[in-house]
């Protein structure tokens, strides 16, 4: 039946969601007559039976001399998929714990065009940090990801209360003042780098995170998890901020 298959998806082992549809066109049933509806073995629905009661797929009817069975209403199955995600849910949060422990290579993710920059635009609003730091290279960044895009993330990560640092050099082209003024508004402060030191790529160092964005001809990104590859690019970057002029 189709309707098994779909139901597997949802976590019933086969035989399980073979019972369960048939028991749903039946009143009320004893273990013979699941048995021939199913085309399982009598012993086998038995036990399919007791395991699906005590999942409450199923209930017994009381105060009869064979033992009767009858389907709970197909809203249980909503009830039990809610239930599975709730607990996933509650899971969550250990089973990062163990995916994190000692682990000694840290995870690179690589990403590409305008979809691979958002995501790693996205991503930094997902950080438990509130400051992150920004050495600007290119503006061919943002024309990527889309400067209606950016200037929707420059209100959403306003709205975060997440400041930003910034480093760029001066004569970084001006597109708009969302996107690269400094200013209290926009939790944005800014420096200029000496002349004689420029960048082409865009560097983002948040939480425990860098990400390295290359705008000019490749238009790829690298998302570096590591603690220690984040501390070292940040103590890069207060080198770089104390050299840099305040901006206007």
């Amino acid at each position: 039946m189709e309707f098994d298959k779909q139901l597997q998806l949802l976590g019933l082992p086969e035989k399980e969601a073979r019972v369960y549809i048939h028991a749903l066109s039946l009143a009320s049933f004893n273990v013979s007559q699941i048995s021939e509806r199913s085309s399982l073995k009598r012993p086998t629905c038995y036990l399919i039976l007791e395991e699906l009661a005590k999942k409450g797929y199923v209930s017994r009817i009381p105060n009869m001399k064979k033992v009767h069975y009858r389907a709970e209403p197909p809203e249980v199955v909503v009830r039990q998929a809610e239930n599975n995600v709730n607990f996933a849910h509650k899971l969550l949060p250990k089973l990062n714990e163990i995916y994190r422990r000692d682990r000694k290579m840290p995870v690179v993710r690589y990403y590409s065009g305008q979809q691979g920059f958002r995501n790693i635009f996205e991503d930094t609003l997902k950080s438990k940090a509130k400051n992150f730091y920004n050495i600007s290279g290119s503006v061919d960044v943002l024309k990527i990801a889309g400067i209606e895009f950016a200037k929707n993330y420059v209100s959403r990560r306003v709205q975060k209360k997440i400041s930003i640092q910034n480093v760029r050099p001066k004569s970084y082209d001006y597109l708009h003042e969302e996107l690269h003024e400094q200013s209290s508004s926009y939790l944005r402060e800014v420096r200029f780098t000496p002349p004689d030191i420029d960048f082409l790529d865009t560097i983002f160092v948040y939480g425990n995170k860098v990400a390295i964005l290359s705008a000019k001809k490749d238009n790829f990104a690298v998302l570096i998890e590591s603690q220690e590859v984040a501390d070292t690019h940040l103590a890069l970057f207060k080198a770089l901020w104390r050299v840099s002029t305040p901006g206007i």
